[in-house]
């Protein structure tokens, strides 16, 4: 079992509350999040943080709180979508550029980590996929 992984089951899922990490920010449950420079969780984005993408909030916390997350592939989760229009069941759901949400249109252009977070089960929820990530270069 990897070091700081729940086996705690969480409805159709699994969370993780990394020992020592807290919030760097006020953090509401189904925002995407990352690992930050200082070792604090902060919001992610295609083009923030996307590289240490860890998963989706189970609940809010705030700063310097611990957090939990949700980040064992196969997790139902029900993120925060850009723009606030609901998913299309089946297609892919990646790490869109606001800090936080995510959208069906890959990012595109230098610097922005393509990252795959999951598959749209309904118009609100995905399974989460927690491997594919893509750095787009030049």
């Amino acid at each position: 079992m990897p070091i700081g992984r729940a086996t705690n089951a969480i409805g159709t899922g699994a969370f993780v509350t990394p020992p020592n990490v807290l919030a760097s920010e006020p953090l509401t449950a189904g925002l995407a999040v990352g690992l930050n420079p200082s070792g604090g969780v902060s919001l992610c984005s295609a083009s923030t943080l996307g590289y240490t993408f860890l998963g989706f909030m189970l609940a809010s916390a705030v700063t310097g709180s611990p957090v939990s997350i949700v980040s064992m592939r196969g997790s139902a989760v029900v993120p925060v979508v850009e723009g606030g229009g609901p998913l299309t069941p089946g297609e892919k759901v990646f790490l869109s550029g606001t800090l936080g949400e995510v959208t069906h249109t890959p990012p595109t252009g230098a610097g922005f980590t393509s990252v795959q977070v999951g598959v749209a089960t309904s118009a609100t929820q995905i399974v989460l996929l927690t491997d594919q990530r893509v750095l787009l270069l030049g």
